[in-house]
């Protein structure tokens, strides 16, 4: 399922702040859900090193799970496949956890 929200216009009735947009989920281009992970953390702009204590796995296995990224979003940079990941809705916010 993809959750889209989209900001309200003034026209919105009283107490409403945005309109939220379910659709069926597009294609994830063969993105596993822990490489949907990283990429979520790397589009908010996040280094591999933060990426990995945030995951709790080693920096490598993180240059690993963006090296899978970058082939199947034929993407050649991070930046790049956070913008195709962005325009293809494969963005997944990271989830909350108890610190």
């Amino acid at each position: 399922m993809r959750v889209t929200t989209v900001t309200g216009p003034d026209e919105l009735t009283s107490g409403s702040t945005c309109v939220v947009l379910l659709s069926p989920a597009g294609p994830l281009r063969g993105l596993t859900a822990r490489e949907l992970e990283v990429l979520g953390l790397v589009i908010d702009g996040c280094s591999n090193a933060v990426i990995a204590n945030e995951l709790v796995v080693a920096p490598r296995t993180v240059a690993a799970h963006l090296e899978h990224i970058l082939v199947k979003l034929e993407a050649p940079s991070r930046t790049l496949a956070a913008v195709r990941a962005g325009r293809l809705g494969l963005y997944v916010p990271p989830a909350p956890h108890d610190r």
